[in-house]
Order: structure tokens, then sequence, then C-alpha cells
């Protein structure tokens, strides 16, 4: 599940380039026939503004982009269920699966909505002050960078939540007493097992580090907080966390000398 989250995220960034050049394209069209205006002027005109820059990022390809980065995240979720030798999911499943899909394809695309707000203060002020629009057009190029970076973030973080939603949604219906064992990277603090099983390293959260080695029941993941104000059974150490749940029975757990919490 981890590789495929690099890859959507990988993805996303090798799409998005040229995306964003084609968007700054459409810009320096739009303000070629712009002057100095007055602030009054700009202000008036900034909300309109921002409409032609949503239907810029709509021609550049936007959409396209978030529509392949959604497919990948659907095939993380069928990937994860079918390693539990599930090829369908239960309508109950299938709903749990979608509200996590949903809600981080929403947060991705929310990340172009703010995107659009910040270029359009960009530009106004660019309106404004009549700064060099090659001056305007590289702040612009900037800002779509950091964009692509908070994508590529969210998107490797959506693959991850779909993929452990899926697994656990799966496990809750063929697994007696299901308990998910919280593997990965772990740090110096946490438990000899852990280290003796996933390794160690630096980059290890501190929250990972104090959870990762044992197993625990829905109910005990869905009650940890980290921090990020994400749901821990699907996100564990919140954005961009590298570790996964194993799905497994108590029995098995207990059998392989895992602790077990709840």
């Amino acid at each position: 599940m981890a590789s495929n989250s690099d890859k959507a995220a990988a993805r996303l960034k090798r799409d998005l380039g040229p995306v964003a050049k084609r968007l700054v394209r459409v810009l320096a069209e739009l303000m070629e026939d712009v002057g100095n205006v007055t602030q009054a002027e700009a202000l008036a005109e900034a909300a309109e503004l921002e409409n032609q820059i949503l239907e810029a990022m709509e021609e550049a390809g936007i959409d396209d982009v978030l529509d392949d980065a959604e497919e990948e995240i659907a095939r993380a979720a069928i990937e994860a269920a079918e390693g539990l030798g599930v090829n369908t999911f239960s309508p109950s499943a299938q709903a749990a699966i979608e509200a996590v899909a949903n809600q981080h394809m929403d947060q991705v695309a929310d990340l172009f909505g703010e995107a659009a707000t910040d270029i359009r203060r960009i530009v106004v002020g660019a309106m404004v002050t009549g700064e060099d629009v090659e001056a305007m057009l590289g702040e612009v190029s900037e800002a779509l960078d950091t964009t692509i970076g908070r994508a590529q973030s969210a998107v490797f973080t959506a693959t991850q939540a779909v993929g452990r939603a899926s697994q656990v949604a799966t496990a809750e219906e063929i697994l007696d007493d299901p308990v998910y064992l919280y593997t990965g990277p772990a740090g110096p603090g946490s438990l000899p097992k852990a280290r003796q099983n996933f390794g160690a390293d630096s980059k290890t959260r501190p929250f990972c580090e104090k959870y990762v080695g044992r197993a625990y029941t829905l109910a005990a993941l869905s009650v940890l907080d980290n921090g990020q104000g994400l749901p821990v059974p699907s996100t564990l150490g919140g954005y961009n966390c590298r570790h996964l749940l194993t799905p497994m029975s108590r029995t098995e757990a207990t059998e392989e000398g895992w602790e077990v919490v709840g």
C-alpha cells in the first residue's frame, strides 16, 4: 500500500507540472490587456478575477489530474481488500470507504480553491502596483509549486487512508474478533519487539513511536488522537504517515506475542 501511495503522489506531481505551466500561460494572456488600475478598481474586479482563475485552472487540466488521483485512491481500496481475499465490498463497507475517500478528495480539491485565492491576491497586487507581469507570473509559479507540494502530500495521505479504511471495513466483516497490528518503522522509545521486527529510524513521529508494535481493536484506535484532527484508524500518525495496519484475529495476535489493546 505504501508503494501505491508513493506512485499516486509522484504521478500527481508529474501531471500537475505541465498543468501549472499551462495555467501560467493562460494568466499571462489574461494580463496582457490589464494596465495599472486603482486599488478600488482592482478590488471591484477581484471576485470576477478569481472565477477567471478557476476557469483557467479547468482549462489547464486540473480536473483531469484530480480525476486520475481519484482513480488511484479507489484502486488502493480495491487492492487492500484483495489482500484480505475479498473482491467485492458489502454496502456498509463501501459506504465507510467512500466517506473516507470523499473527505480526502474534498481536501485535495480545496487546495486548488485556496490557490485560486492566493493567485488572485498576487494578480490584484500587481494590478494596483503596476508590477511587471513577468515578476507577477514568477510569484504565481511559486504559489503553484507550493500547492503542488501540498496536493502531493494530500494524495499520498488519501491513498494510505483509503487503503487502511478498506482493510478495516473488510476485516471487521470477515475476521473473528479482529485487531490491527500497528506496523512500520519504530523509534528509540518504541517497544523492543517493534524495533526488532520493524526496525527503527529518526523520522518516526512521537505518536507512532508510542503506538507501533501493539495490536488494537477498532474501538481502541478510534479514541487515539494524533494531534492533526485526522481519524487514527485511517490516517494513523496523520499526514504523510508511512505506518500500516495489519488485520488479524485477537487469537493470532496473542499467539504471535503482540500486546493487544482494547
